[in-house]
């Protein structure tokens, strides 16, 4: 949740359609190079940026079509799903070095200030541990806010539809740091993987345009997934 409500914030700020649902414009999709690119490409989604540009389109968030996937996931699923997002990125957007120098520096920074919070904590030098703080809170802050916003707006939409998603409770911010440090090792391994895993099948991806599918095995639906697919009026993805 704290990633992908991050990657929020970089898909408005740098157009990277991570579509978990997405409305194709009518002129798109007739488009004969959209069949073309989809019919080589690992992904559907990042490619449309550069294909709307070529058609003097472009990409809209439009948080109507957000959809709610209520499947659990593990810390290594997660982290393999971070990967493929990224590795998406790299093939298929032009500013990847940009995301992933800003990516890398960010976590650098992170450590960097938390290693000057206990040195300054050690010295008891009151001050920069009060600048420091202060910094830390202003980032933090800037961040969550846009991030409270969004969900908001993204809750207020499921509320109309009779979907109820519970709030994480306050002690999910003390995975903030974590969850920066992970997405700096996906990002790490999004530039060196050429195997991706999903849902069974592995693909063997050495370009963005050499996709083998090297091992393949039909999809199980979880028993747990099927339950709450009963249960619930939400769409699952």
């Amino acid at each position: 949740y704290i990633w992908n409500s991050a990657a929020v914030i970089q898909m408005l700020a740098m157009d990277i359609v991570w579509g978990g649902s997405i409305a194709v414009s009518s002129r798109i999709f007739r488009n004969p190079r959209l069949a073309e690119s989809w019919s080589k490409m690992m992904w559907e989604d990042t490619c449309l940026n550069s294909l709307a540009t070529q058609l003097d389109q472009k990409v809209v968030f439009v948080p109507a079509v957000t959809m709610v996937n209520e499947e659990s996931t593990s810390l290594k699923s997660c982290f393999q799903f971070m990967t493929r997002q990224l590795m998406n990125v790299r093939f298929y957007h032009s500013r990847w070095l940009f995301i992933c120098g800003l990516g890398l520096l960010s976590a650098v920074a992170e450590m960097i200030l938390i290693a000057e919070l206990g040195l300054f904590l050690n010295q008891g030098n009151l001050l920069w541990l009060g600048i420091i703080l202060s910094v830390v809170a202003f980032a933090s802050g800037s961040v969550g806010y846009v991030v409270y916003r969004l969900d908001c707006q993204i809750r207020a939409l499921l509320a109309q539809r009779g979907v109820n998603v519970e709030r994480l409770p306050l002690s999910t911010v003390l995975v903030l740091i974590p969850t920066l440090l992970v997405y700096c090792a996906a990002l790490l391994a999004a530039r060196r993987t050429n195997h991706i895993h999903w849902r069974g099948v592995i693909y063997h991806a050495t370009a963005p345009f050499e996709i083998q599918i090297v091992h393949y095995e039909p999809y199980q639906i979880a028993a747990k997934s099927i339950e709450q697919t009963g249960q619930s009026h939400s769409s699952i993805i």
